[in-house]
């Protein structure tokens, strides 16, 4: 989580849980699918920001996509955002694409 400044995670939470501070949340779980989701769709993954634009872009890219092909996108969007982030642990690596892959 170094990799992100407090604000920009808080701004995630508020977004999707504005009741954040009263739940037990992954928060490892909630910056992974932002930050693969902009990795799919070639966005800058370290912003976390997820625009309404982003959003059906992504949308586009799921209804058309089978589920096997889908895979394979998620674990490169994961490897895209690993590197972008210059993660090198292999633990953390798997970490993310599991993640990733279980979206």
């Amino acid at each position: 989580m170094h990799l992100f400044s407090g604000d920009l995670v808080i701004r995630l939470l508020q977004r999707y849980f504005p009741n954040y501070k009263a739940l037990l949340i992954n928060l490892y779980e909630l910056v992974i699918i932002n930050a693969v989701g902009l990795a799919l769709i070639g966005a800058f993954p370290l912003s976390l920001q997820i625009s309404v634009a982003d959003q059906s872009k992504l949308e586009e890219l799921f209804k058309r996509m089978p589920g096997s092909e889908a895979r394979l996108a998620f674990m490169d969007a994961a490897k895209d955002f690993c590197n972008e982030a210059r993660i090198t642990d292999n633990f953390i690596q798997e970490y993310v694409a599991a993640t990733a892959i279980d979206l």
